[in-house]
């Protein structure tokens, strides 16, 4: 993981919202996505509700990043998922575990 986060981090220097906003957009994504999907393999609820407490905050930065004049749709649905991501820290309901077969 440590590597994911240092090659997201060297992307974030190139792709930023002033120069490639689009491609931006897609990096956060794709970054919270990773922790999506990193979240099932984790067994302490603990470490989960951290996790999603990530996600909600790169959406949250982004949220206020974004122009909605001409972000309109991205900026609406990035509301809803924080309010999920917010509500899933606050009542910790994280997702089970994956179980490993």
């Amino acid at each position: 993981m440590p590597q994911v986060q240092e090659l997201i981090a060297e992307a974030k220097k190139f792709y930023t919202v002033d120069n490639y906003c689009s491609d931006y957009i897609e990096l956060i994504q794709d970054h919270s996505q990773l922790y999506k999907l990193l979240i099932r393999f984790e067994s302490a609820a603990e470490r989960q509700s951290k996790m999603h407490k990530r996600r909600a905050d790169m959406i949250e930065a982004l949220t206020t990043d974004l122009n909605p004049q001409f972000y309109l749709l991205v900026s609406l649905t990035y509301y809803v998922h924080l309010h999920t991501y917010r509500h899933r820290i606050t009542h910790s309901c994280a997702l089970p575990p994956m179980i490993n077969s």
